[in-house]
């Protein structure tokens, strides 16, 4: 799942989501959708692949739901705090009970809020809705199934569950 070509399968500028096919022998383990949508403030963990290149790899990190809509009201995407670098991007936010509740999409431009306010706004960052994405994959002939969620699971499972299922996406344009 490390380095291993992929073709793109279908993209949606609306939803800020694309779906790739690997063209490895070795699948990742699919992760599975949380039923619910995330609540404000529930925990939520990430994981991806951070400043690839700078930083040692794949990473997780923990934050929570600060608001339910995106930026300037959008409807698509909801707030999240945990830490979303250059990278992240399309990466998974999971919820305690291990089902995705979201893909991590963006951050918020502190250079240019600064610029504007004289301030350094911390810790607002985004994912598309997970609610959007079940809607996406069937759309694109692709299946996904859903968690129980009855128990949480602990975090180093978390942690587990997202490297076994995460991989970098690099695009060559």
């Amino acid at each position: 799942m490390r380095g291993e070509p992929t073709e793109i399968v279908s993209g949606s500028s609306a939803f800020d989501l694309a779906a790739i096919r690997l063209k490895a022998v070795e699948k990742p383990t699919p992760l599975k959708f949380s039923k619910n949508e995330a609540a404000l403030n529930s925990d939520i963990t990430i994981a991806g692949y951070p400043l690839h290149g700078l930083l040692g790899g794949f990473s997780v990190d923990c934050g929570s739901v600060s608001l339910m809509k995106g930026l300037q009201d959008g409807e698509t995407s909801i707030q999240i705090s945990a830490p979303v670098q250059p990278d992240n991007s399309g990466g998974p936010a999971i919820d305690r009970h291990g089902g995705v509740v979201g893909v991590v999409v963006s951050k918020l431009d502190t250079v240019v809020l600064a610029g504007a306010t004289g301030d350094i706004a911390q810790y607002v960052n985004f994912a598309i809705r997970g609610s959007l994405a079940k809607v996406f994959l069937p759309s694109n002939g692709i299946d996904y199934s859903e968690v129980d969620g009855v128990d949480p699971i602990a975090p180093e499972q978390a942690a587990e569950f997202l490297d076994a299922s995460t991989g970098l996406v690099k695009c060559n344009q």
